[in-house]
């Protein structure tokens, strides 16, 4: 079973012969890989000194909660 991790689709990203569409392809799907990551960064700022996220909840958002 062939891995397709970073190094390897790098490699083959250098192939001069490779089709537009293939190469397309191979970008979107490392786009993909890097947004599944930004989220836990997010998470990880809310994080305060006492270990719980804070500010994660909104009550009545743009409403006057009435």
């Amino acid at each position: 079973m062939m891995q397709f991790d970073k190094a390897i689709l790098g490699e083959v990203l250098k192939d001069d012969t490779l089709p537009d569409t293939d190469r397309r392809l191979i970008e979107i799907r490392q786009q993909l890989g890097k947004t599944s990551t930004a989220k836990y960064a997010a998470l990880k700022a809310l994080v305060m000194n006492d270990h719980r996220a804070h500010g994660l909840l909104m009550y009545h958002g743009a409403s006057t909660g009435r």
